[in-house]
């Protein structure tokens, strides 16, 4: 099986207050063909199915997340066609507090979708403690790698989440007509684009890592 692995997401959301949509580069998905089940022939001994072993099991959980991490990629996405596209006013500003409370949920629903890639990952390591010491010694390389490749995700994740967070309260206080605290607010949001812009360059480099470890099992 040939596994698409973890796409590299170069993302860069646009602050509140400039124009200009977002561009999402490699997003991809991983597709698996299904096999159609044919019911046995009347007489014949239905066949047994050959235990997965752990090699296909560690392919099978990457794929997974591979797939997780580019249905949050389509999130971060949906998200940043909902940031406004120029200056907000309070005469615009409930349209750009809605459309921000969307991004905020999307962005949170991203951070589910990566905490089950995690749980995949956790598959790899507990299959590795069942394999021989060969596949075992390779899944745990892989598992290291797919580790440190999602912590960063991880952390990608919350600021993106926390971006969103911070430009509705933003948007907000101009509504209630705190400009100051509509400036803080978009300070402290911008500072997460900033660290999530920063943590592109090592995220490629990670998922490099994981795609070596994948083809080395």
């Amino acid at each position: 099986m040939i596994v698409a692995l973890v796409l590299l997401i170069t993302y860069r959301p646009p602050r509140v207050t400039r124009s200009g949509a977002a561009v999402l580069a490699n997003a991809a998905h991983s597709v698996e063909s299904v096999v159609p089940f044919a019911p046995p022939v009347a007489g014949q001994p239905v066949p047994v199915q050959p235990k997965a072993s752990g090699v296909d099991i560690a392919r099978s959980a990457a794929a997974s997340i591979d797939t997780l991490v580019s249905r949050a990629a389509e999130k971060w996405l949906r998200a940043t066609e909902l940031s406004p596209q120029g200056i907000v006013t309070h005469d615009n500003g409930d349209d750009a507090a809605a459309k921000l409370l969307k991004a905020v949920i999307l962005t949170d629903s991203a951070r589910h979708d990566i905490a089950l890639a995690r749980q995949q990952a956790e598959t790899v390591l507990s299959t590795s403690r069942d394999a021989e010491s060969g596949v075992a010694f390779r899944l745990g390389v892989l598992y290291t790698a797919a580790d440190r490749y999602l912590k960063s995700i991880e952390d990608d994740a919350e600021d993106r989440y926390e971006y969103y967070v911070k430009s509705e309260a933003s948007v907000n206080a101009v509504l209630t007509g705190d400009t100051a605290e509509s400036e803080t607010q978009q300070n402290v949001a911008n500072s997460y684009l900033r660290s999530s812009e920063e943590r592109q360059a090592g995220i490629r480099r990670l998922a490099e890592q994981m795609r070596e470890a994948l083809g080395n099992i």
